[in-house]
């Protein structure tokens, strides 16, 4: 249903769903006709639960999307101390995300928070496990920002279909916060 997500971004949200179980989605186009569509899956992440960098979450979707900025938590430079972090002097309530390039351009993520929050990004790497497995050894970032700013702005130029990019947000505010992307 478009009034179900951000917008006309159609979003289902089912618990109690089962491990291995196949579940049936129907798509169709309003009025009829064909065309093609894409489909992103995933278990919600909760709080603290993509603190450390073997814990990575997805971003999938154009679209915006609500996370909670982790609060209380190890900095990332203590929990995962082999990573090469970049302009973030400091790493604190760290949350861990990875994302997959569907169409080739530039990558563009808008992280805005009613705090200061920081990021870092990482890759390309080839697949999702590849990007998982780097944990603790990632070189320096490719996009980093360290600023008081609550809005920050990650730019990736010329991303190909396929790639694999680990995203870094650090919640310097140390106040649990809504964020967007």
């Amino acid at each position: 249903d478009d009034n179900s997500g951000p917008g006309s971004m159609p979003l289902i949200s089912a618990t109690g769903l089962t491990a291995g179980q196949v579940y049936l989605i129907r798509f169709w186009q309003y009025g009829g006709g064909t065309g093609t569509f894409g489909i992103c899956a995933s278990a919600p992440a909760l709080v603290g639960t993509n603190a450390v960098c073997a814990n990575q979450v997805p971003i999938c979707s154009g679209s915006p999307i609500t996370f909670t900025a982790n609060a209380g938590g190890t900095p990332a430079q203590t929990a995962n101390p082999g990573n090469n972090y970049g302009c973030l002097f400091t790493t604190p309530n760290p949350s861990w995300y990875y994302l997959q390039i569907a169409n080739p351009g530039n990558l563009v993520v808008d992280i805005t928070a009613g705090s200061d929050v920081d990021f870092a990004i990482w890759g390309p790497f080839p697949s999702i496990a590849a990007g998982q497995a780097a944990c603790n050894n990632y070189a320096a970032p490719i996009d980093c920002s360290y600023s008081t700013a609550a809005v920050e702005q990650v730019n990736v130029p010329n991303v190909l279909s396929g790639q694999v990019f680990v995203l870094l947000v650090t919640n310097y505010a140390s106040i649990i916060q809504n964020c967007c992307k």
